[in-house]
């Protein structure tokens, strides 16, 4: 980080860096409002100080003036005249620092990602849509040149190409529909009742041979938690494991219907400019209806004793760190990720882990709109693209049902 002190030391004026002698009082915010608007448009990367309190001279020598801590102006003053007078929306902080026992003010503005910065509405002098710009250590009215060089230097919409495939440009997916799929509670829930259906054959029949403990034994399985087997369990026993079979195997059912039958969906981005898209973030909305699932987090594979409790929450937090967060809303799934940077010539994944969904037969046939939103640093408007999923049946070759 840049230490301010050195700046106020050694570095001259220049379009991210200007010098005042006095703080902006009343009669003079129409001169702050003038030089916000041209820091904020210059070209160059990065906040951009006007310090306070200094006399710069031209042969680079300057004087600490200094502000007394009294007369210090409140921060929200200036916060509130730029965000009243100036569009779009603009960053800027003013604090204090010390430097030789004299105290300065830092006026600092960041955030200069959507130039032009213009007046919005009339204010003294300044008129609804004018603008500066800072070229070295002077400023000047923007003109129509530095109105196309802003507009040329930002990555463009049309740039960003949005697939649903990583290799070639797909904006329709087929996906196909789940057949009923048998999950591990709908298992363990055939087998208590064949226990049960046995007991009550041979206690309708106490001399039917074949039947005993050590066949159910054979037939049987034990409770996944662990403990008695279901076959060592009386009756009571396993209705009441029935009436909660869906609850004491969720993390089961979870795993098997998004991890092993679920349809892995993502988002892939290619940036055909010149330049990084900076701090990205993403949004797909899918329809919230019935007969759609989406996995809100991953579910690792199920391992119940002590140790592969321990594995499974390593496995979970590491995975979970790359899945997007998943949030219903109203009528909509939303998937939201933050990217980083987009490098030029780059083909990115929306998520680093693709999204799990589960589309039931109820909905075959159906073609689903998804709305996919790219916002960044240096996007001049968010990028919008109209993606969708076409639902089909499953297919004949694929059995779903577990064995």
């Amino acid at each position: 980080m840049t230490d301010l002190r050195d700046v106020v030391r050694y570095e001259n004026e220049h379009s991210a860096l200007d010098f005042k002698a006095v703080q902006y009082r009343k009669d003079s915010h129409e001169d702050f409002l003038t030089d916000v608007l041209a820091m904020a448009n210059a070209n160059v990367l990065g906040d951009r100080h006007i310090i306070v309190g200094v006399k710069h001279h031209a042969d680079g020598t300057r004087d600490l003036l200094g502000i007394k801590t009294a007369d210090f102006v409140d921060p929200a003053i200036y916060q509130d005249l730029v965000r009243a007078n100036i569009e779009p929306h603009l960053d800027l902080e003013y604090f204090s620092i010390e430097l030789d026992g004299t105290l300065l003010g830092v006026i600092r503005i960041s955030g200069c990602d959507h130039q032009p910065y213009l007046m919005k509405k009339d204010f003294g002098r300044l008129r609804t849509g004018d603008g500066f710009i800072r070229k070295g250590s002077h400023q000047t009215r923007l003109t129509r040149s530095d109105l196309d060089q802003i507009i040329a230097a930002g990555p463009k919409d049309a740039e960003l190409v949005v697939s649903l495939s990583p290799s070639v440009d797909v904006l329709e997916l087929a996906v196909p529909a789940l057949n009923k799929v048998e999950l591990a509670s709908d298992r363990a829930a055939d087998k208590i009742r064949a226990i049960l259906r046995e007991r009550e054959e041979q206690r309708r029949n106490p001399g039917l041979a074949g039947f005993g403990p050590g066949v159910l034994a054979g037939i049987t399985m034990p409770s996944i938690l662990g403990g008695t087997p279901y076959h060592l369990r009386s009756d009571d026993e396993l209705r009441k494991n029935l009436g909660n079979i869906k609850d004491t195997y969720k993390e089961d059912d979870l795993y098997e219907l998004f991890e092993k039958h679920a349809s892995r969906l993502n988002v892939y981005i290619r940036n055909t400019g010149t330049q990084y898209v900076e701090d990205v973030a993403v949004e797909l909305r899918i329809p919230a209806e019935p007969g759609i699932t989406v996995a809100e987090r991953i579910h690792p594979a199920p391992d119940h004793s002590a140790l592969g409790v321990m594995a499974s929450l390593s496995t979970f937090s590491m995975l979970m760190s790359r899945y997007p967060q998943v949030v219903i809303n109203g009528k909509h799934i939303l998937i939201r990720n933050q990217l980083g940077a987009i490098k030029h010539h780059r083909t990115t994944p929306a998520f680093a882990e693709p999204l799990r969904i589960a589309l039931s037969t109820e909905i075959v046939g159906r073609t689903l709109p998804l709305d996919f939103v790219i916002l960044a640093k240096n996007l001049r408007a968010p990028t919008r693209r109209q993606l969708q999923l076409r639902v089909t049946e499953p297919p004949n070759t694929i059995r779903l049902r577990s064995a």
